[in-house]
């Protein structure tokens, strides 16, 4: 069981302009006194009888304002400004060894009673701590019954504590660590401009039946604090940019693209130019798209991945899935009957640490403390973890295709028994989260080869598999974090491209990576908020990340199949009013 909880207020302002809370940072705010008395109080005071003592106290505060604004054919559908107090609290009883997280029992708990706590979104000293007040108390009484229980199995299952062979929490340094933020205003008036413009473009096109642009912005400054000593203070800003257009095919097909630029700041995004540009190739590749070939048949091969494509595939399934290079603990289980046991490891890869789990060419390094590579600012770069812990420098996870270690908490594993200071934030328009992940990632390969060999490769493979075609994936030559792809189908004797659609990939497994794995010698910089396996959502969300990784990758035994075809007509009876010239003439704008 996790003793921690996740709570967000929000209020409403009409309000033009605000400066950046990232700003904030007066020892003697009403903020870090709030936490600081609270925490205090609670660490002493906490003590019923028949229960025992907590050991451990954190909270951790985000002071936050977000601007959310949509548009669409130049208008704006939405644009609100939220005041945030995103928050959360986490008490532990027992001690570092045993305590009561990271225990499943099936012994059905006491209820305990929770109002909802609201804290102000205003740094009102009193109304910070009474919701710090209350937290922690609910949190104690969770906490210390399922630590009572615990132990309680334990012991009637005749167990010594030294069967326990994974401690419940790792020791970290005391860290006070104050990073000040950016003070820049933002205006409202400027960024609403921004989407009408920019939404504007679908003006021009009927063949598109519906668009948008959304730009959302989320500024704030985070306080965390624990029992042991910890006191750091950070700023934590996304600002992401995201288009979307839909058209349907001829045969009713819907065809959904979208751009996803995702930065820091909002002067970090392109310029308006580069953003037109950008949305003008969206459009114009699904005219292309709407008249392409439409992909009937299963392949199963080699597949040449370029791009956006490449970085997304190989991110999602080093650093995403269920094998990821992720610590993952394995809780304790107690039973009705006499049994009790540490659960199955859900990460198989933990168990093969010394070991090749990928190509021997590859090494991959953690290096959250690069800020810029080639000119472009990284969006993962970090110097404290959301649990106040200090990364290394430089941590090596994979070297020559042997795994070294996996990112952690500080919630050990059998295999990472310690934090190396990758608990992040996971940042969603609901609020913020903690979770174990990356920040700034670098894939480096031993043995690079040219694109243009690659597909050389590709061809050859294709061709002594008896394939009529080889298969192509290849995302937009644009700036955005995460950006639209094409497949192509190449014919093996005069290597003309074709542009197919209704395809898809299977599912991969880090098998595709092993040895027959070739890795581009260019370079490509991802920014992107890296969604984990389980935790996908309409909504842009994810943990802030970096990757310097191969441009390309070439993979072996890969299945691609068709997508389904609507049995129905879905196409509109009455054409799209929008880029017809006699209603432009009509329109005021």
């Amino acid at each position: 069981m996790l003793n921690r909880l996740y709570l967000t207020c929000i209020m409403l302002f009409p309000v033009l302009n605000f400066q950046n809370l990232s700003s904030q940072t007066a020892p003697d705010s009403a903020i870090i006194r709030a936490m600081q008395d609270e925490l205090k109080r609670n660490i002493q005071g906490l003590n019923e009888k028949d229960l025992a003592k907590p050991f451990f106290i954190s909270y951790t505060i985000a002071d936050a304002e977000q601007f959310q604004i949509s548009g669409t054919l130049g208008s704006l559908i939405k644009s609100d400004r939220n005041r945030y107090k995103d928050w959360s609290a986490r008490l532990l009883v027992g001690g570092y060894e045993i305590n009561d997280e990271n225990f499943f029992s099936s012994q059905p708990e006491e209820p305990i009673f929770q109002p909802n706590i609201e804290m102000p979104v205003e740094n009102d000293y009193l109304g910070i701590r009474r919701s710090l007040w209350l937290t922690t108390n609910n949190l104690y009484y969770s906490a210390a019954r399922t630590y009572n229980d615990k132990i309680a199995q334990i012991e009637l299952k005749k167990l010594d504590k030294t069967d326990l062979d994974i401690p419940d929490f790792s020791r970290a340094p005391v860290v006070q660590k104050y990073i000040t933020g950016n003070t820049s205003e933002i205006s409202r008036e400027e960024l609403e401009d921004k989407v009408r413009d920019l939404s504007a473009i679908f003006r021009e096109y009927p063949e598109i039946y519906s668009s948008s642009v959304t730009l959302n912005v989320f500024s704030s400054y985070v306080y965390f604090t624990n029992s042991e000593g910890t006191d750091v203070r950070f700023p934590f800003n996304i600002t992401t940019l995201s288009v979307q257009a839909e058209t349907y095919t001829d045969d009713s097909e819907r065809m959904s693209r979208s751009i996803t630029y995702t930065q820091h700041e909002p002067d970090d995004l392109p310029d308006h130019q580069s953003l037109s540009e950008d949305i003008k190739k969206l459009v114009v590749n699904m005219m292309l798209l709407k008249k392409a070939e439409r992909f009937n048949d299963t392949y199963y091969g080699p597949i040449l991945l370029l791009g956006g494509v490449a970085a997304e595939t190989i991110e999602k399934f080093l650093f995403a899935g269920s094998d990821a290079l992720i610590s993952s603990r394995q809780n304790l289980h107690s039973t009705d009957q006499m049994n009790m046991s540490y659960e199955e490891n859900s990460n198989d890869l933990q168990a093969r640490i010394g070991k090749p789990v990928i190509s021997k060419d590859l090494t991959i390094t953690a290096e959250p403390y690069l800020k810029e590579y080639r000119g472009i600012k990284l969006l993962g770069s970090f110097e404290v973890d959301a649990e106040g812990v200090i990364p290394p420098e430089k941590l090596v996870l994979v070297e020559n295709g042997t795994l070294k270690t996996l990112l952690n908490g500080r919630t050990p594993s059998r295999e990472v028994p310690e934090s190396n200071g990758h608990m992040r934030f996971n940042y969603s328009s609901r609020g913020m989260t903690n979770t174990v992940g990356p920040g700034v990632i670098r894939i480096e390969n031993a043995n690079p080869v040219s694109v243009e060999e690659m597909k050389n490769q590709l061809l050859k493979s294709a061709k002594e598999e008896g394939l009529d075609y080889a298969i192509m994936i290849k995302s937009f030559d644009i700036e955005g974090s995460d950006v639209p792809f094409n497949y192509f189908k190449i014919n093996l004797e005069t290597g003309e491209e074709t542009l197919i659609r209704s395809a898809r990939l299977k599912n991969l497994t880090m098998q595709s990576f092993h040895r027959t794995a070739v890795f581009s010698d260019s370079i490509l910089i991802h920014n992107t908020l890296l969604e984990q396996v389980g935790n996908k959502s309409n909504a842009l969300s994810g943990i802030p990340s970096s990757f310097i990784l191969p441009y390309g990758v070439l993979l072996q035994d890969i299945q691609l199949e068709s997508t389904r075809k609507p049995l129905n007509s879905l196409l509109p009876v009455v054409e799209n009013p929008v880029g017809k010239k006699e209603n432009n003439a009509k329109d005021p704008q």
